[in-house]
């Protein structure tokens, strides 16, 4: 009975053995994804030298393609066959990503022919095969033998997964590095520009808003670095806190706390309406920078008390969802922008959060996470310029309603002066030629003296001409004549220089505000060439067609050259009239001795509010 379940035992150690498969390496092979071809064996002693583990009984057959250990601190060897099927040598890389230590060894039988050196995340870029993240190791396999690869694998104070973890030949493995550092020349190029940019917002405009903005940036970009061993660049051997991947944890914790303060000034949380989420955030801020500072002073791995901060981490992003919500509620549009660019980042952070409870290696999560990173700052940025479109529209507005209220001023300060000078000026005038005629028909009846008789005449004329310019004045409003009558009126009649009126289209009428600030910008042109372009002829063209409407103002007076009066106050103001309320198109030209051409086009928006 015992040598039969001797027997069965030996069966079944041979069936488990002959399930592992051998790699086969033929003329056309590319790459593989290993499926039951890999054995692991966990070291838990960390004492296992080659030599024992390649006499040991105890592999066990990996089912999956990438190796996922978990949180396991002590090494694990890997082994898996490959044998060279082809009529030539073929050159294979073995190519993986995130681990401290890897060890690879190649055997034909039971003779070790390679040794390959340590690489792993503390190697610099330098040193090893490929310069870059990823980790590899190459070797030539002999037509029609089968060779062992053996791998030790070990990661501190973080999961033992290797993902990549294929097998190429040389030139594929080539190719695909290539694509990986496309992308990541790409995602660092990216994040540099927006890093830049970031600066510039923070020195033009002094604002936390860009501060915080900046610190995102910076935050998402140094965890790429960190991630993909780029502080080789700066230091040929790694500070203390990057060893221990602590510099990584304090980064992780500072980013929630940065969203949630760039949340509060980016979506314009009201601080009097928030004010008890806004100090309960900035209270969780505190509270985790000084566990950050406590437990890197005693020493303690940030990775082994991570979840002391989750849920601290978890509390902040509650809040930004909760400003987001508020922020929508009230038709913010930018609040989407920031939801769409920060909830592939939230999926990819909670995955790794997560990742006891699933089987996604955290190196395909960290590259997901890059790839969410980059969109959100591009989401972010967006964001950002459209809310400089807000404000500025809004200064728009504002300017407008200056505008508007300067033009409605300056009507109702001609009607008050039309006033007086009919009630006031008028009356007094009026009782001057009473007080004439009394001296006249007291002393002087009959008299042939007419000394008096001129005085009492200019008064007369004085009199009209006062109530006639009072009448217009009062008569003359945009919204009783219209632009066309007004500037007939106001320039019709004078002598020299003469004027030319030429109208077309110009029965419709033109939304009020529009045609105040159209008023202001065409007295101004025609005072300019009354009074210094010594002109004698000035001709001036309204034509509309449809929606458009075109204002030509021309004289042969004696020009100017542009580059000196484009400084001017008085053109400046005229041009952002036209450009910034008007929406409209000013053009000016000029040159000495041959006068001055004004063209202006704006579009007519019926309903239209300044």
């Amino acid at each position: 009975m015992i040598r039969f379940f001797t027997v069965i035992a030996l069966l079944v150690s041979i069936s488990k053995s002959k399930s592992q498969q051998v790699v086969d390496v033929s003329h056309d092979f590319k790459y593989i994804l290993f499926s039951n071809q890999v054995e692991y064996l966990p070291d838990s002693s960390n004492t296992l030298k080659f030599s024992e583990i390649s006499r040991s009984q105890k592999w066990k057959t990996f089912q999956g393609s990438n190796p996922n250990f978990g949180e396991n601190s002590y090494p694990h060897w890997l082994r898996f066959s490959v044998k060279n099927n082809s009529d030539h040598v073929s050159r294979l890389t073995l190519l993986t990503k995130g681990l401290d230590s890897l060890q690879v060894y190649l055997t034909v039988r039971d003779s070790l022919v390679k040794t390959f050196p340590v690489n792993g995340s503390h190697i610099p870029l330098r040193k090893r095969e490929y310069p870059g993240p990823y980790l590899t190791s190459t070797f030539d396999t002999a037509p029609g033998l089968q060779y062992t690869v053996w791998i030790r694998i070990r990661n501190l104070n973080y999961r033992l997964t290797a993902s990549p973890f294929t097998l190429y030949e040389e030139s594929e493995a080539k190719q695909f590095l290539q694509r990986k550092n496309f992308f990541q020349s790409f995602y660092i190029g990216g994040m540099g520009i927006m890093l830049l940019f970031s600066v510039v917002l923070v020195g033009l405009f002094r604002d936390w808003l860009y501060a915080y903005y900046l610190g995102c940036v910076l935050c998402s970009l140094s965890i790429m670095l960190l991630y993909n061993d780029y502080t080789f660049l700066l230091f040929d051997r790694l500070p203390h806190v990057v060893i221990t991947k602590d510099m990584y944890a304090v980064i992780a914790a500072l980013v929630p706390s940065l969203y949630v303060l760039f949340a509060e000034k980016y979506l314009m949380i009201s601080p009097f309406k928030q004010t008890r989420l806004a100090i309960i955030a900035k209270v969780i801020v505190v509270i985790q920078m000084f566990m950050l500072a406590f437990f890197i002073t005693i020493g303690i791995p940030l990775f082994d008390v991570r979840g002391l901060f989750y849920p601290f981490m978890m509390a902040l992003s509650i809040i930004s969802l909760v400003y987001v919500y508020q922020s929508l509620k009230k038709g913010y549009v930018p609040a989407w922008l920031f939801l769409l660019g920060t909830a592939p980042v939230s999926i990819a952070v909670m995955l790794e959060t997560g990742s006891d409870l699933h089987s996604i290696p955290v190196q395909d999560i960290h590259e997901t996470y890059y790839y969410a990173t980059l969109f959100e700052m591009f989401a972010l940025t967006c964001g950002l310029a459209y809310r400089f479109k807000l404000d500025f529209d809004e200064r728009r507005v504002l300017q407008k309603e200056i505008l508007l209220t300067q033009i409605k001023s300056q009507e109702k300060e001609r009607v008050m002066i039309a006033a007086d000078l009919h009630d006031i000026i008028g009356s007094q005038i009026s009782a001057v030629k009473l007080n004439l005629e009394y001296l006249q028909n007291k002393y002087f009846v009959g008299s042939n003296t007419n000394w008096w008789g001129p005085v009492y005449n200019l008064v007369g004329i004085l009199s009209e001409n006062i109530s006639s310019i009072a009448e217009r004045m009062r008569n003359s409003s945009l919204e009783k004549m219209g632009l066309p009558a007004v500037l007939e009126q106001m320039f019709g009649h004078l002598p020299k220089p003469q004027f030319r009126f030429d109208f077309a289209g110009m029965d419709k009428s033109i939304p009020a505000d529009t045609e105040r600030a159209l008023y202001i910008v065409i007295i101004e042109a025609l005072n300019n060439s009354v009074k210094h372009a010594q002109a004698t002829l000035i001709n001036v063209q309204l034509v509309r067609e449809e929606n458009l409407l075109t204002v030509i103002i021309e004289d042969n007076g004696q020009g100017f050259a542009m580059e000196n009066v484009l400084r001017g106050e008085g053109l400046k103001n005229m041009r952002a009239r036209i450009d910034n309320y008007l929406q409209g198109q000013f053009i000016i030209d000029s040159q000495p001795g041959k006068g001055t051409v004004i063209i202006i086009k704006i579009k007519i928006v019926e309903a239209e509010g300044i």
